[in-house]
Formats: structure tokens, C-alpha cells, sequence
């Protein structure tokens, strides 16, 4: 297993690092350190895999692949994913040689995946970073072919999507604000525009033009990092005029001075805190006040940002527009998971079915008459 190291040492009172890289080659482990930069050690080490090259195993490779090209290429988050895969998933395949790797070897890969739990999505991504793997072997000549290179993809199951009534939406700002005030304006804030989990964490009071009432999204955190946004791109959202009252009010309130509109104590809000201790919790509560009509199930924090979605398009929002506000891709994408929460479209194009009905009929008529 190759890999690079930052390795820490103090010099006269001062902290100073240099980076270390380890290789194995023969059942032998070997390391090189002395390194000024993070690039400087990736060059050495793709040097000393490449001199090692149609031998070269697959975890090699793989390792190769997440500290030159990902390094460069992918954000922390996509990295950090990709190492799971590595370290979790791909067992079967890790010792083999890659130039010896065969479709067979996914196929059987694919049924350890299946006998672990794993469901057709993620097995699918797992894939998806192997194929990646033995691309690069192929670019940078360390295998002749990518085997799995047209590999066909389990199929998947489209996720059921949940959201909350505008009944839930008012219980549950109400009981927020109740039980919860510090996290009132954050949850807010997350129903009124859609905004992702680490959108919001790192959404800072420059991204809030109060003027013109609207949110520059330019960046999240992951795992306590911040980084850019899931499509590396900006984007500007439109608030409504009671979430622009809702912020104001929550930074009159703010006693600590912070950069984050929303954090605890200065630092940025876990995760793990705020929808295990405060979310999930106050879904119960309001469980405990709906009637069983209006009770909500299977909801996840990430549904705001569906609630959001859904609201706008079936209350006749363009799609275009929604997809800009989500930061989606394209608008397929936003089409895709939100068609059928578009009664006024499809009302409406089942009302200029009924017109052409009427025409033939009408013409028909007139033929026999």
C-alpha cells in the first residue's frame, strides 16, 4: 500500500512539517521522507510506482490514483469517499494484480457487496471508482485495458421523496422556536431555501445582501472542512421577505462575534448535533401535536430541502427557476425527482389533450352530418 504522510516535528520553538511517502514492493515496505511540499512527494512516488509498472497491484494503483489524481482533481469530500471504498469495500480485489483484474472479479465483487447489505446505488458508486482506477492504469500505461470499462450498472431504485405539509412546515417552526430558539432561524432558513446540510453550516453573514434580499451560495463544510459546493459552482438564492425578518432578528440576538451565521460558541455546528439532538427530537414533538392525519413520517433533515422543492413546483414555479434556486445541474435533474409534485403542469397538459379530443370529435361530427 502506497501512500503520503505529513510528518510534524518542532525546531527552535517552531512547529515544522515535511512529508513522507511509503511504498511496498516485494512483500517489502519502504519510505522516503525530506519532502517540502504535499506535490513534490506525489511526483516521487508516482515515479517509484511507474519503474514498478505491469507488476503494479491493484491497491497500489488505487493509492496512486487518490494521491496524485484526486488530490488534484477531486474535492476532500469525493476523496475522503473514495478512501471508504478502498478501505471498506474492495477486499476481493485489493492484492490482485490490476493487469490480471477480470469482469469476473467485479461480478464477484458485486456479490460480497450484495451479501454485506449494500443496496444497488452504492455498489454502483463503488464501480464507478474502480472503472475510475484502472482508466488511470490505462492512461498512464500500467495496464493495456480497462476490462470493466463498459461494465453495466445495477439497476436502481428511485427513492421515494418525503416532505413536510404546510400544516408540519407551521408545527414545526412553532414548536422549533418553543423548544429550540437557537435553531429556529436555522431551520428556517433551510425550509425557505433549500439550501444543502453544509451549505448552511458554512453560510456566512457576507453571503446575506439584505437589501435585495437574497444568498450567495458559494461554499459548504464537510467533516468540519469547508470546501466548494457540491457542483463547484455559485449560486444566488431569492429569500422571502419573513426569512429576511427571521435573520435580522437571529443576528440581534447573536452575542458572540462570528463570521457564521449559524454556529455554536464560534465553531461551527456538528452535524451530529443538531439533527440527533435537536432535529429528530423536535419532529417527535410535533408528532406528539399533529393529529394523525398530519403525523410525519421517515423524514430526514435533507427533506427541508426537498419540502422547499416541492412547495415552489406545485404551486406553478417555473422549473428553471427552481433548478438555479437548488443548485441542481440541469434542470432534468430537478425533473427527474420532482415531476410528479407538478399538479398545475400536468393539469394543464392534460387540459390541451382534452382540446384536441374535442376537435376530432367536433370534425368527426361534421363528416357525418
Amino acid at each position: 500500500m502506497a501512500g503520503i504522510r505529513e510528518r510534524k516535528y518542532t525546531s527552535k520553538g517552531k512547529i515544522k512539517s515535511y512529508y513522507e511517502i511509503s511504498w511496498y514492493k516485494d512483500g517489502k515496505q519502504y519510505k522516503k521522507g525530506g519532502f517540502a511540499s504535499k506535490i513534490d512527494a506525489q511526483i516521487e512516488l508516482s515515479k517509484l510506482i511507474t519503474t514498478d509498472k505491469k507488476t503494479v497491484k491493484f491497491q497500489v494503483l488505487a493509492n496512486d490514483y487518490l494521491n496524485c489524481h484526486c488530490s488534484l482533481h477531486c474535492k476532500p469530500s469525493t476523496k475522503s469517499l473514495y478512501e471508504s471504498y478502498l478501505n471498506c469495500n474492495l477486499q476481493g480485489i485489493v492484492n490482485k494484480k490490476a493487469s490480471e483484474i477480470k469482469k469476473r472479479d467485479i461480478e464477484m465483487l458485486i456479490l460480497e457487496l450484495k451479501q454485506k447489505g449494500l443496496v444497488n446505488k452504492s455498489i454502483n458508486g463503488i464501480i464507478t471508482f474502480v472503472q475510475a482506477i484502472l482508466n488511470y492504469g490505462v492512461e498512464n500505461e500500467f495496464i493495456y485495458s480497462n476490462p470493466i470499462l463498459k461494465f453495466k450498472k445495477l439497476p436502481q431504485v428511485k427513492p421515494d421523496v418525503h416532505f413536510l405539509t404546510e400544516k408540519q412546515i407551521t408545527t414545526f417552526l412553532e414548536v422549533t422556536q418553543e423548544f429550540a430558539p437557537q435553531y429556529y432561524a436555522f431551520f428556517a432558513t433551510a425550509i425557505y431555501t433549500g439550501m444543502r446540510r453544509g451549505e448552511l453550516l458554512a453560510l456566512e453573514w457576507s453571503d446575506i445582501d439584505f437589501k435585495t434580499h437574497r444568498i450567495k451560495v458559494n461554499k459548504q463544510i464537510y467533516k468540519g472542512i469547508k470546501q466548494a459546493t457540491k457542483t463547484n459552482k455559485e449560486r444566488v438564492i431569492d429569500i422571502p421577505d419573513r426569512l429576511v425578518k427571521i435573520l435580522i432578528e437571529h443576528k440581534k440576538e447573536n452575542n458572540i462575534l462570528c463570521k457564521l451565521v449559524f454556529h455554536n460558541n464560534g465553531r461551527p455546528i456538528h452535524p451530529y448535533t443538531m439533527e440527533s439532538v435537536y432535529f429528530h427530537p423536535l419532529i417527535k414533538k410535533c408528532n406528539e401535536i399533529l393529529d394523525e392525519e398530519n403525523h410525519i413520517d421517515k423524514i430526514r433533515f435533507h427533506d427541508l430541502r426537498h419540502t422547499y422543492a416541492t412547495y415552489l413546483l406545485s404551486n406553478g414555479v417555473p422549473v428553471k427557476y427552481v433548478q438555479e434556486q437548488l443548485g441542481h445541474s440541469t434542470a432534468r435533474m430537478t425533473l427527474d425527482t420532482y415531476a410528479s409534485f407538478m399538479p398545475s403542469v400536468k393539469f394543464g397538459a392534460l387540459d390541451l389533450l382534452d382540446k384536441i379530443d374535442k376537435k376530432e370529435h367536433n370534425k368527426n361530427r361534421e363528416i357525418e352530418n
